[in-house]
């Protein structure tokens, strides 16, 4: 008796928050810093930074969203919950997921289109990335269409109390869910391990060539989380998923963040420099502005690599 009567005390909404919130802060100054660098230092803007903010900004949503779900009643046990309640838990969970599911997929489209500028890849590698960005936007796009429109009427998707309600299951959104991530965490490797094969083909410095590999390679943390990720998916269909799926949600934050986070560090450079430097006097604003970032620095061992293919040529 007394055991049942700590487990209804019981919430998981303060850990998800004490979670949560840490993430979601230290991946905002990542891309706060990846944006006053583009935009104040070196003053180059590009389409994938904006969607990037764009993604932090929705990062922010889902952990408002969530932060209300948990007042609602996410994070208790289910049989502690009031029908009004419970209700109000699934309906507030899937309006959180609407950002949250948002800011796992459109980050792939801002790091094929920075990897696209910055490499010298052949049209099959360029394909490669534009297909796998684009299936994992589209794919995590059903995932929010199908745990939405799960149930005819709609409302009885966070509603017992509609007649006549008809619901496709359960296991149909978590078996797409585990297709989505599994694919998404496949197109994280391939985004960690493509700049490699291009940059260590250019044959320049061993040391540089594999510091520009792992530093645009970061995405295999992401990569490593999603797949962890797939095996709390199931959770969703869990007979106590108000308490359990805190845990689901913990993690699909920490991917999001690991996205955002790894694909911002390859930008920080002149940040890095600035730092390193801030106690020359004065001349480390001016060796800031000298330094190349990063796409122009690969752009430069692609220019070396050109120019030693046309040697060669002229010596044949």
């Amino acid at each position: 008796m007394n055991d049942r009567g700590a487990a209804a005390e019981e919430s998981r909404g303060p850990q998800v928050l004490a979670v949560a919130i840490p993430l979601v802060v230290v991946a905002t100054v990542f891309v706060a810093a990846r944006l006053y660098t583009k935009a104040v230092i070196k003053k180059l803007v590009y389409l994938e930074d904006y969607i990037i903010g764009f993604c932090n900004l929705m990062m922010l949503a889902e952990v408002c969203l969530v932060s209300i779900a948990i007042k609602h009643g996410e994070g208790r046990h289910i049989w502690t919950l009031s029908e009004d309640e419970l209700e109000a838990s699934k309906l507030w969970f899937i309006i959180a997921s609407v950002p949250g599911v948002s800011a796992l997929g459109l980050p792939k489209i801002a790091i094929a289109l920075m990897l696209n500028r910055i490499l010298f890849a052949n049209r099959w590698l360029t394909v490669a990335s534009w297909f796998m960005s684009g299936m994992t936007t589209l794919n995590f796009t059903v995932v929010l269409f199908l745990l939405i429109f799960q149930c005819s009427p709609v409302r009885a998707a966070w509603s017992a109390n509609v007649p006549n309600a008809t619901c496709y299951g359960s296991d149909v959104v978590v078996n797409f869910c585990i297709y989505a991530s599994v694919f998404s965490a496949v197109t994280d490797l391939y985004f960690a391990f493509w700049p490699a094969v291009v940059i260590l083909r250019l044959g320049m410095n061993t040391q540089k060539s594999i510091g520009l590999s792992c530093v645009l390679g970061l995405g295999v943390f992401a990569c490593a989380v999603a797949l962890y990720k797939v095996s709390l998916l199931p959770l969703m269909t869990s007979p106590d998923f108000t308490y359990d799926c805190a845990t689901l949600i913990i993690w699909t934050v920490a991917e999001a963040s690991a996205i955002l986070i790894a694909s911002s560090i390859p930008m920080l450079t002149p940040i890095y420099l600035m730092i390193m430097r801030r106690r020359r006097d004065g001349e480390h604003r001016n060796e800031v502005r000298k330094a190349p970032p990063l796409d122009e620095l690969v752009h430069q061992l692609g220019h070396q690599r050109q120019t030693q293919i046309q040697h060669h040529i002229w010596d044949v």
